[in-house]
């Protein structure tokens, strides 16, 4: 179970990291792979883990979740900052409109 949880805290550096870079078009797939490895996680027996273990597993999920929550925030000022380059585009094509610019 340790070496899942430390290959999802791995997937969570390399999807902060895509973030930070701006190379959003890798990002779901390596949400992908996080989602898959937590669905592992999730299924694993924690009966029989070692307090050592159990805490180091402990660890490595509170950083990933850290880690996510930095590249979500990363992704919703992305996010925002397109809506806001979307909305000067309609309204310039509005007003290209309104006042008879065709492109011509």
């Amino acid at each position: 179970m340790i070496d899942l949880a430390q290959e999802l805290f791995k997937q969570s550096q390399k999807l902060l990291s895509q973030a930070e870079e701006g190379a959003w078009d890798f990002l779901e797939e390596t949400q992908t792979v996080r989602a898959a490895l937590i669905r592992q996680i999730e299924k694993q027996p924690t009966a029989q883990l070692k307090k050592m273990d159990s805490e180091l597993i402990s660890q490595l999920l509170q950083e990933s979740r850290a880690l996510e929550k930095q590249c979500e925030l990363l992704v919703r000022q992305r996010r925002d900052s397109l809506t806001s380059e979307h909305g000067k585009v309609s309204r310039g094509k509005a007003m290209q409109k309104a006042y008879g610019f065709n492109g011509r």
